[in-house]
């Protein structure tokens, strides 16, 4: 939260820096870094997590770290090809960020890794610390060099070298044995291990990359059919809707299976969900009335006026957002006790393909770029509605055969 808050009170400063344009160049960089992280890392970081040892953990710290620099270099080589195909098309200007993506999305493969291994050993201050020094350092080096270059790059280049200073710093105790696993690499020891967590690069990863993309697919969409402009208005909205809320989603998760875990009788379960939805219902109300009656008026106030569209764009995502935030503690547990994962899976696959098609057809046929977002904002807000509806008809269906 201390990060997040850090982030979020250089914003304004950022926002009078930067015009939209640079800072989509940024927010499209940093978009399309959170999807494709979970290919380079292969989801290992939960495999050191939940590893049943310290041993284990430093095995798989160092099993990930060989399967991150592999696959690295396998987009490395593909870049040229990737450089060429963006040639002519509506993200050219993407083009020469390419390589910094490959770097930056393998630091910070590698930075999951020593954080995992922390929570595996439970040190979690030193986790703390970390983390809000990563805040600070980014928010610095951001802040300093704008006052250079007020461009995507000055933006970028902080980013990449706050990863590569906490990379080395978590590091910094046995970095050496760490890289002289890489010379020591046995192509069928490498093998071997990896098959046995073969779970996590499959399974895990492509869960995790639906996730990322039901969240974060309009942004790339708006790089592709509206221009980096959108991108940076539409990336402000986002990050103000989603920061300050989203911590309160799995803050409600987290107590509702707290209070469901030793007691998941119906009468239990009612009283928790009729609890937890109406503490929600205050912030979800709060949140699009203030952000319907004053959104662009408080934007252009906090982030200047050049942002000031930013905030009806942060009203219509807030549906979905407030959706979640009063409906996903309920279905999310649902899901965990009763084991709905492959269904929610394939549901999330589906509403994501739906809306995906629509926004693209929208944004291929040049529609207004406040239509474009209603259908994301009507899309994500049915697939809520749908994980509630179902998880309730299905749980209701097996408590009632579990009476008989």
């Amino acid at each position: 939260m201390l990060a997040q808050v850090i982030s979020f009170l250089v914003m304004p400063v950022i926002t009078r820096l930067h015009t939209p344009d640079s800072l989509g160049h940024y927010q499209f960089f940093t978009t399309l870094a959170l999807v494709i992280s979970p290919f380079v890392t292969g989801s290992l970081h939960f495999a050191i997590k939940s590893s049943p040892s310290k041993y284990r953990a430093l095995k798989n710290l160092k099993l990930a770290m060989q399967f991150s620099l592999a696959c690295s270099l396998l987009f490395l080589i593909f870049v040229p090809v990737v450089m060429l195909i963006l040639a002519g098309t509506s993200l050219e200007w993407f083009s020469v960020y390419t390589p910094l993506l490959v770097l930056f999305v393998y630091l910070t493969a590698n930075y999951q890794f020593a954080m995992a291994y922390l929570t595996n050993i439970k040190n979690y201050g030193m986790q703390s610390t970390y983390s809000v020094s990563k805040s600070l350092i980014s928010n610095f080096l951001k802040l300093t060099f704008s006052f250079f270059s007020r461009t995507g790059f000055s933006l970028i280049f902080a980013l990449i070298l706050t990863e590569l200073f906490q990379v080395l710093w978590l590091l910094k105790n046995s970095h050496k044995s760490l890289l002289r696993s890489f010379f020591r690499l046995k192509l069928s020891v490498f093998t071997k291990q990896l098959s046995s967590l073969r779970r996590y690069p499959t399974y895990v990863t492509m869960t995790s990359v639906l996730g990322i993309l039901m969240n974060w697919f309009p942004i790339l969409v708006t790089g592709m059919f509206y221009g980096p402009e959108h991108v940076g208005v539409l990336g402000l909205a986002f990050m103000v809707v989603n920061t300050p809320v989203y911590p309160f989603i799995s803050a409600l998760r987290s107590v509702c299976f707290g209070e469901l875990a030793r007691d998941f009788s119906f009468s239990r379960c009612v009283s928790v969900y009729r609890k937890s939805f109406l503490v929600a219902f205050f912030p979800s109300v709060l949140g699009v009335l203030v952000l319907g009656s004053y959104g662009e008026e408080l934007f252009s106030i906090i982030f200047g006026s050049e942002w000031r569209i930013s905030g009806n764009y942060a009203f219509i995502c807030f549906f979905p957002i407030a959706l979640s935030l009063l409906l996903s503690p309920i279905y999310s547990t649902l899901n965990h006790f009763f084991g709905f994962q492959r269904l929610f899976f394939l549901i999330n696959l589906l509403v994501f393909i739906i809306g995906l098609t629509l926004t693209s057809t929208f944004g291929y046929l040049g529609f207004d770029f406040e239509w474009f977002l209603i259908c994301f904002a009507i899309t994500m807000s049915i697939n809520h509605l749908l994980l509630f509806v179902i998880s309730l008809s299905l749980a209701f269906g097996k408590i009632s055969l579990k009476r008989l």
